[in-house]
């Protein structure tokens, strides 16, 4: 599980190059070999679980010619082949094998992913894995599994958070196949969420998730849109966004917090942090109280009750980062996806300190550009954030 895409609640490869089926299931197992006895059941467990996803796949042609197969499956699976000819001729992301499967596995999620942090630290724990480098969260095929290594994490002292995930990328070292977990879902979340993976294999930078995944959810927002509009269909992506609103709104509150304790964290005194998290964490549950129907409706409560804490924000900030960068880079490139991909290669082969930069420029460049552009229900959260969280709250 090496790029996913979390349900809505991270060295250069360029378009990787796939391996023949021993070589790459040598790799596998050399991996396995290599690995410590702490992560010996990780692997294990990853290598069985991708083995048995493989094996399960049957070809859409024999779908097509099975006598048990309903007509609204086949449907799905004919809409999906839709976007994935209009990502290639379109974008230019070909799938090259991928998605020419199916699996029912009767289930919402197909991996379960894993993020701790440190109580006083939002860079979170990052596990590195052998190919694709590091990343700040560790996917299990049963949520039992992620269940049990998140409470060996909290033994550890570290706050946990377990995100589903119903579908992810091998980044074309295998044909990955079309899943049940997402076949069903709205043409215009389809449609982003197979461009966004389809992306994973065209750029992916060792060792920086945030860059991954920003650009990838910004194709395939972007994509998807281009679609829709290509159908005919311009006024589902409006319906679908504005439905997302909501979302979109909660997760800037998120990103909010986390960006107000980053900086508690850097400059409150040792001996005062635990009070000052305290009083910091009952602000933004008070904040998110006061504007619940905003942010949600009530969607969010079990999430803010039981799951906010630094684990969370990670893995927000692993989708979200870099996203207003890849808007305006995209602006830049003339909103040709030829010139835009170029951009990002460029990017890619800088070292990381310079990309980070560059992108922060990107992104201070989209804010200036949307400066006008205030949703009038933009949660404004100051007044709880008076004592005992920032002594001088950000803007």
């Amino acid at each position: 599980m090496w790029a996913s895409k979390l349900s809505a609640t991270e060295s250069v490869m360029v378009a990787p190059k796939r391996p023949g089926s021993n070589r790459r299931y040598a790799l596998l197992l050399a991996s396995l070999l290599l690995a410590g006895c702490d992560t010996l059941h990780f692997y294990q467990q990853a290598i069985a679980g991708q083995w048995q996803l493989l094996h399960a796949r049957t070809t859409l042609e024999q779908l097509a010619r099975a006598p048990d197969v309903d007509s609204a499956t086949l449907q799905r699976l004919a809409r999906a082949q839709e976007v994935l000819d209009f990502a290639q001729a379109r974008i230019g992301l070909a799938a090259q094998g991928r998605y020419s499967s199916y699996v029912s596995l009767q289930r919402d999620y197909v991996v379960w992913n894993v993020f701790a942090a440190r109580a006083f630290d939002l860079s979170g724990k990052q596990w590195c894995y052998p190919l694709v480098g590091c990343a700040p969260y560790r996917g299990y095929f049963h949520e039992a599994d992620a269940r049990a290594s998140a409470a060996e994490y909290e033994k550890q002292g570290y706050e946990t958070y377990i995100g589903g995930v119903p579908a992810y990328s091998t980044l074309g070292w295998f044909n990955d196949p079309l899943l049940d977990t997402f076949i069903f879902w709205p043409d215009a979340d389809l449609a982003a969420l197979l461009i966004h993976e389809l992306a994973h294999g065209r750029i992916w930078v060792r060792n920086d998730v945030a860059f991954n995944e920003s650009f990838a959810e910004f194709v395939g927002q972007t994509g998807a849109q281009q679609w829709l509009q290509d159908q005919g269909l311009g006024q589902d992506w409006q319906v679908a966004h504005q439905q997302r609103a909501m979302g979109r709104r909660f997760r800037q509150f998120l990103m909010q917090a986390k960006a107000q304790l980053l900086a508690l964290y850097e400059t409150e005194p040792q001996a005062q942090l635990p009070a000052a998290k305290q009083s910091a964490v009952a602000a933004w549950k008070a904040c998110y109280q006061a504007y619940k129907e905003v942010l949600g409706g009530g969607r969010y409560d079990g999430l803010m009750q039981s799951h906010f804490n630094n684990a969370l924000l990670v893995s927000v900030g692993t989708y979200a980062d870099y996203l207003g960068s890849f808007t305006a880079l995209y602006r830049q490139s003339g909103e040709r996806w030829s010139d835009f991909f170029r951009a990002v290669d460029a990017l890619a082969e800088l070292d990381p300190i310079e990309r980070e930069t560059r992108l922060k420029l990107l992104a201070e460049q989209q804010n200036a550009h949307t400066a006008d552009d205030k949703n009038t229900q933009q949660v404004n959260c100051e007044t709880f954030l008076g004592h005992g969280a920032n002594r001088e709250p950000t803007a």
